[in-house]
């Protein structure tokens, strides 16, 4: 099957129905088959058609980002349904694994490592940062918990390798023009970033993989692909929960 995720479930769905009953464990609509290389979507992708030599390489997600999986994130990030963070961040590993599967087809992994902690590809994990106000109303950044507990889980390195300087309004209403111009100036470079060896063989990492919860039009993580790859110059993946 072209374009085919080809991972075995079972790892997460064992994972998973120790905290969900039947019915929501199967709700879940989990992405098999991957139609657009680009943004990892279950569909032929538009706004990846459009963009020509964009600094994000590639995106994976776990799941098609349909009305159960809104309904899962609205009471994650804005009613404080703090159980839904573990099945969100388990579901995410998917996504992961996506991205490992496709780098290793691809001849993309640039370093063969003995160290089996960090296997055959070693990333440095980032997230989408919040703007201080929207930290401030919310409390937590979702996509800084779900990178973390990746990074826990696959004994990887994170930094908050990027600052939000611009308050934008939610993006989920706004065109893709709007979302585009909205979103430009807003990310800048965190001193983590800038401290990155780049072009040098001690440099410990293959690559960044920026983490957020939901890739739309993929403007937000574009902005901060663009911003991470002029400061480290290094290739820039990206991993999301829906997609």
């Amino acid at each position: 099957m072209a374009g085919a995720a080809g991972l075995d479930l079972i790892p997460w769905i064992q994972a998973l129905q120790r905290h969900l009953c039947r019915r929501c464990l199967t709700s879940i609509p989990w992405i098999r088959e991957i139609r657009c290389e680009g943004c990892g979507r279950a569909m032929d992708c538009p706004d990846c058609a459009r963009r020509r030599s964009p600094a994000l390489l590639l995106n994976r997600a776990a799941v098609r980002y349909d009305s159960t999986m809104k309904d899962w994130l609205a009471a994650y990030k804005y009613r404080g349904h703090e159980r839904l963070q573990f099945l969100i961040s388990v579901m995410l590993e998917y996504a992961y694994e996506q991205l490992l599967m496709k780098l290793k087809t691809t001849n993309e992994i640039m370093r063969k490592s003995t160290d089996e902690r960090r296997g055959s590809f070693y990333p440095l994990l980032t997230a989408v940062p919040l703007s201080d106000r929207r930290l401030q109303e919310r409390g937590f950044n979702q996509a800084e918990r779900l990178a973390e507990h990746l990074a826990a889980r696959y004994k990887l390195d994170y930094a908050p390798l990027l600052q939000r300087i611009r308050h934008t309004n939610r993006q989920s209403h706004k065109s893709r023009r709007e979302r585009l111009q909205d979103l430009r100036g807003a990310f800048v470079a965190a001193p983590a970033a800038e401290q990155i060896c780049t072009g040098s063989s001690k440099c410990p990492y293959d690559a960044i993989v920026i983490v957020d919860d939901v890739y739309t039009t993929g403007s937000t993580l574009h902005e901060c692909a663009k911003v991470l790859r002029e400061t480290t110059g290094m290739p820039i993946y990206s991993i999301t929960w829906a997609r």
